[in-house]
């Protein structure tokens, strides 16, 4: 185990522990309000971690060939954007077995290209076809740029969520999406305060879960930056033969968009946070506006 002192997004030394799981701190920082794991596993104990419980549980979730509930939220906008022909390529970061890249190349008018650590998630997409890289380093020397990068329950994975941002902006064009998706921290006190039961993860998933978002910082990781924000509370709704799904889906697009309704727009209890972000020239610092963008939906 180690010690995180410093907040992975300010910086800053000051944080306080707000709760401990399995022997993992969870901390919140006194200066921009960031949760993060602050006593986590070392590198060598993460990268175990990975090749052994996460890499098992890609196997039974990826393997299938189907799409994760929260890769067709994403999948139905960027689809949604192609019919109106801002996007014709695709970068999926963390793309595991390739649920999302399949359920966009069934568009052909769509290039999908994805980016996967793990070298077994790696070569058994590349034997199904698909173009897939091991980092952004070797995206970079490709020399290409994307219409819409995607990162679906990333960035609560890496260490550094600001400096992997700052990575990424420059293989994206002008004009481009960053299309993301992460766990709800404010859904996750909501099944705390009600001791809702979860699984052997426990409430934070500390074992994996290194950052711990809600809507201001995860839109702080884009600020001194050219961006446009889309605050999309709108998740997608399919009827499916997996219940979870079901209900999850029902959740999030009647009980919580409901309670953000009632509460002012202040209390997001969905299961995610869905923020699209798009590159701009203006020569300003772009100020979201949740309240007017969440009128216009």
């Amino acid at each position: 185990m180690i010690q995180i002192t410093k907040c992975p997004l300010c910086k800053d030394s000051r944080h306080k522990e707000i709760y401990e799981e399995f022997g993992f701190e969870i901390s919140t920082c006194s200066h921009c309000g960031f949760i993060f794991t602050s006593k986590r596993f070392s590198f060598e104990e993460q990268e175990e971690w990975y090749n052994t419980n996460y890499k098992r549980y890609g196997e039974i979730r990826g393997r299938t060939g189907k799409p994760s509930y929260r890769e067709l939220v994403v999948a139905d906008f960027i689809c949604d954007l192609c019919k109106k022909d801002e996007i014709k390529s695709v970068l999926d970061i963390g793309c595991g077995y390739g649920g999302f890249l399949a359920e966009m190349s069934k568009y052909n008018n769509i290039e999908v290209t994805g980016v996967e650590l793990n070298s077994e998630q790696r070569n058994y997409l590349r034997k199904k076809e698909f173009r897939v890289y091991k980092d952004i380093e070797e995206i970079r020397k490709l020399g290409k740029k994307w219409d819409a990068i995607v990162l679906t329950h990333t960035l609560e994975h890496i260490p550094d969520p600001g400096g992997f941002i700052k990575g990424l902006i420059g293989v994206l064009n002008k004009h481009g999406y960053f299309v993301i998706s992460v766990p709800n921290t404010q859904y996750t006190f909501l099944k705390l305060f009600f001791k809702v039961k979860t699984g052997r993860m426990g409430y934070f998933a500390p074992q994996e879960h290194l950052n711990h978002f809600s809507l201001k910082t995860l839109t702080s990781l884009f600020n001194g930056n050219r961006f446009v924000f889309y605050p999309i509370f709108k998740p997608s709704y399919k009827i499916s033969k997996n219940l979870k799904r079901n209900l999850q889906s029902i959740y999030d697009k009647f009980v919580s968009r409901f309670i953000f309704a009632i509460s002012g727009r202040r209390v997001n209890i969905c299961t995610q946070i869905f923020l699209v972000v798009r590159k701009t020239d203006q020569n300003k610092k772009m100020i979201p506006d949740f309240k007017s963008n969440e009128k216009k939906q």
